[in-house]
């Protein structure tokens, strides 16, 4: 393996390794390498494979605008904010459940020993 060259993360190796630029299609995937999306909104970027020279695993990479990275994490950030407080409000909600299930349990209990008493002093 030569020491030279493009160094990038290989989720195979667990390490930064020298890797290859290759087209996509040579690693199963669609040769469009300029791509732009029109979903949420217009993002452009331009994918590359990528090929590991040490084990020789190969993936696709995307150069996108660093802003699209930055609004990425700010948006990761907040979504794990809100799933923290949905799991907040569903504990809530089962602790809230658990209190009804037992009134509506004391209530049922309560009625059935009123009809036996009044069925009692009605004999």
């Amino acid at each position: 393996m030569e020491d030279s060259g493009t160094k990038k993360w290989c989720s195979q190796c667990k390490a930064i390794r020298v890797v290859e630029a290759v087209q996509p299609k040579s690693i199963g995937q669609l040769s469009d390498q300029h791509c732009f999306m029109t979903e949420p909104e217009g993002i452009y970027f331009y994918r590359r494979g990528q090929r590991c020279q040490t084990c020789n695993h190969s993936w696709l990479s995307a150069e996108v605008p660093e802003g699209i990275i930055d609004e990425f994490v700010k948006l990761r950030v907040l979504l794990r904010a809100d799933m923290k407080r949905v799991e907040e409000y569903s504990k809530e909600s089962e602790e809230s459940l658990a209190r009804l299930n037992k009134s509506l349990s004391d209530l049922r209990a309560f009625s059935i020993a009123m009809h036996k008493l009044e069925t009692r002093t009605t004999s």
